[in-house]
């Protein structure tokens, strides 16, 4: 039997700082099917475009394995707040639940209320986690532990106006100075045409500024998560980037802009060129929404000082939390969910871009996209960075922090003054690390 939930219910955020470890009770990975017939496990899910994907075909799975299951699928923030609030007070009422790794999996391991996933993927013949795209698996790991499974992957590549290109005989930047040098030379405002368009909005540029950290070297902390660092050098040199490029070449208010606004802004056709994540695409290349749907093409995000920048992250991946008593019918529904096989059609059939290695390799799989776009990906698929935010619980404080040194970039102050502004925030954003990490 099998009871699918639909809709908003609303739940109090009750965590309150008060940590609830958990004690494994998992039973032995890797135990026979069999065995498990019957079962019944509950899966909370957010509401996202995989759902739509996954709950037509989810009876394949009962017919497969003869475990049963309800489902509930809630929107983000309900979603979020019901998680906490059910594993703060150790509940067993959840078997499988999404979760975003780079902002939920460092709190969530801190508190054991996640359990490790490793003996089950060993005891998985077939499974191959080698598959995986390793910034997208990357971003679920902890201390050498694999605590989630990814569903689907974006990551930031470059929107460009074909037809600019062509006409100022330039081309496709390979590095950031050649993005730089490109945007000064498309960037025509007498005749409405912006050079480089991104986000400025502060917190919400903070996951596309990530890449261009990376490429100069950077990092927001230290390796183990704990030390602010978004005052050294090499943090400055991308902040300085990042203020020169959108500040000199990008359109007027890109400080009050996020995706959605740079996005109209390519599709009115008044940039040149865009960056931000792959799968905002469609819009781009639709006659309906966009007046430069014929000359948008997509290249991989340009290599930086340091070398290639971009990330892979999974927004959304599967757990399984350390209180459940079904922990092997549960790893079964997130084996069949996340296989080679699955990961392909969720991407052919469901357009979610996947998260292993192999479908992108296939090119029936890919056939829907446009060429630019694959190749652009496929560059990306080797990146090590599975990060694109600062891992704290705090997440959005943190992003706030950040963001007030890079909107000082974008309009204009530099060096000293930058600095300054620069080592006070990186004094906020430790203290705040102190908080969570304490």
């Amino acid at each position: 039997m099998k009871k699918v939930v639909f809709g908003v219910m609303l739940f109090a955020l009750l965590f309150t700082g008060a940590w609830a470890g958990g004690k494994s009770d998992a039973p032995a990975a890797g135990a026979g099917a069999d065995s498990l017939k019957g079962t019944t496990i509950n899966i909370l899910l957010g509401t996202m475009p995989w759902c739509d994907f996954i709950r037509p075909i989810i009876d394949e799975f009962s017919k497969e394995t003869g475990i049963n299951f309800d489902l509930e699928t809630q929107p983000e923030t309900p979603l979020r707040n019901k998680i906490v609030v059910e594993l703060t007070a150790r509940s067993k009422n959840i078997d499988v639940y999404s979760c975003t790794p780079p902002q939920e999996i460092p709190m969530f391991t801190k508190n054991n209320w996640v359990e490790p996933l490793d003996d089950f993927i060993a005891k998985s013949a077939g499974y191959d986690v080698a598959d995986f795209i390793p910034g997208a698996i990357g971003g679920s790991r902890v201390g050498g532990k694999t605590y989630a499974i990814p569903l689907f992957t974006e990551r930031p590549v470059l929107y460009y106006r074909t037809d600019l290109f062509k006409e100022k005989g330039i081309q496709i930047p390979k590095t950031l100075d050649d993005l730089l040098d490109a945007a000064k030379k498309l960037h025509d405002p007498a005749n409405k045409i912006y050079g480089f368009a991104e986000r400025g909005i502060g917190a919400g540029s903070i996951t596309q500024f990530y890449a261009f950290i990376y490429s100069f070297g950077g990092n927001a902390q230290s390796a183990d998560f704990r030390k602010a660092t978004i005052n050294t050098p090499e943090m400055m040199k991308a902040f300085e980037y990042y203020g020169e490029i959108l500040g000199k070449y990008g359109p007027p208010g890109v400080l009050n802009m996020n995706w959605g606004e740079t996005l109209n802004l390519l599709n009115e056709g008044l940039v040149a060129m865009r960056i931000d994540c792959d799968s905002q695409f469609p819009p781009a290349l639709d006659p309906a929404k966009s007046q430069v749907h014929d000359k948008i093409a997509f290249a991989p995000f340009p290599e930086g000082p340091a070398g290639f920048g971009a990330w892979n992250v999974a927004p959304w991946a599967l757990c399984i939390p350390s209180f459940s008593t079904k922990k092997a019918a549960a790893w079964e529904f997130i084996r069949w969910a996340t296989t080679k096989e699955m990961s392909a059609r969720a991407f052919k059939e469901g357009g979610q871009f996947a998260t292993r290695q192999s479908p992108w390799q296939n090119p029936s799989v890919t056939a829907a996209l446009p060429p630019t776009m694959v190749s652009a990906i496929q560059k990306t698929l080797t990146s090590p960075h599975a990060i694109e935010r600062p891992v704290a619980i705090q997440v959005g404080k943190a992003r706030d922090i950040i963001g007030v040194v890079v909107q000082a970039a974008i309009q204009g102050t530099r060096g000293a003054e930058l600095q300054k502004i620069a080592d006070k925030q990186n004094a906020e954003f430790q203290a705040l690390l102190d908080e969570d990490y304490r």
